[in-house]
């Protein structure tokens, strides 16, 4: 069973599949949704998706495991960065991870770039 996060999220938000992640990416299935839902928050070349993994999974309708998976494959693949962060929570050191879109952190030039291949 796939858990709602402890904030509901709010109606009319979404996120959008592009094209080109699939056209020059080869994106698909889970990879897709997800990278596309991080994409939403990092876009605009500043912003990270600093989210749980609970979120993600109710947004992509995935399990926790599934999530992680995908998550360290698109890492592998440099398609995605991550940040850890820590902090002191209920006095235990922990952290959480940002993540963004390594297309969102490109040039404009080297995004046409990559947008004018065809595969």
């Amino acid at each position: 069973m796939i858990k709602k996060p402890s904030k509901n999220p709010k109606f009319g938000q979404g996120f959008i599949i592009h094209d080109w992640m699939i056209r020059c990416f080869h994106l698909q299935g889970d990879a897709l949704l997800i990278y596309a839902y991080i994409h939403s928050f990092s876009k605009d070349g500043e912003g990270k998706y600093y989210g749980s993994l609970r979120q993600l999974s109710y947004w992509c309708g995935r399990s926790r495991p599934t999530v992680m998976k995908v998550l360290n494959s698109l890492l592998e693949k440099e398609l995605i960065l991550k940040e850890e962060v820590p902090y002191t929570g209920l006095n235990k050191a922990r952290h959480y991870c940002r993540y963004w879109t390594t297309f969102s952190r490109l040039s404009e030039t080297e995004q046409e770039k990559i947008l004018s291949t065809t595969v």
